[in-house]
């Protein structure tokens, strides 16, 4: 399938055509699906995460006569499955979901004392105690690959560009510096 740009994902979706709805999946999923692991320290093909992906596709099809097509669909497709799925995880929580949780196998650092899946739950930690203006805004920035302004991140969350800036430069602040007390690559991208 060739990859639509996000104007005619909209249209299609706009005239009910379910093609929109794979476009959609097909020009964003991949790189949702992987930040959505990354931060809820989930395994590949999780059906938790597909199914949050795929409700928030759906989602977005019944309102697709809201969406912009200068925003980036991308974004909102994080934002809508990152609800979706920690909804779907507190379900499994509470014991009114069937959802099974697995964390993903990823190779240990030989020079850390400590194992990957202690590095995950402590950066999934770390990433739950984030308020939830900083989390959608490295939910959108992450979705986006650190492609969208400040300003438009600001008008989409109802918020001044400064609060955005200022946001992100204490979010990725808190991530280096818990990366190097892990002894870990430094976290970059976007403009601070």
């Amino acid at each position: 399938m060739t990859i639509l740009d996000d104007g005619e994902i909209i249209r299609r979706m706009r005239r009910g055509d379910v093609t929109g709805v794979e476009g959609l999946l097909h020009a964003h999923g991949p790189r949702v699906k992987a930040s959505l692991r990354l931060r809820f320290g989930l395994g590949r093909g999780d059906h938790a995460l597909e199914d949050a992906v795929h409700d928030a596709a759906l989602i977005m099809y019944q309102r697709a006569r809201r969406l912009d097509a200068k925003r980036n669909l991308g974004g909102y497709l994080m934002i809508t499955a990152g609800r979706e799925l920690a909804r779907a995880l507190e379900q499994c929580r509470t014991g009114s979901g069937d959802f099974e949780i697995v964390l993903e196998n990823v190779p240990v650092d030989e020079r850390r004392e400590s194992t990957t899946d202690e590095f995950s739950l402590a950066l999934r930690r770390l990433l739950d105690e984030l308020p939830d203006r900083e989390r959608e805004i490295l939910a959108i920035d992450h979705g986006s690959d650190f492609k969208i302004s400040a300003d438009r991140i600001a008008e989409e969350l109802g918020t001044t560009r400064h609060t955005v800036y200022v946001l992100r430069h204490r979010t990725r602040q808190r991530i280096e510096e818990f990366c190097e007390e892990w002894g870990r690559v430094r976290a970059t991208g976007g403009d601070a």
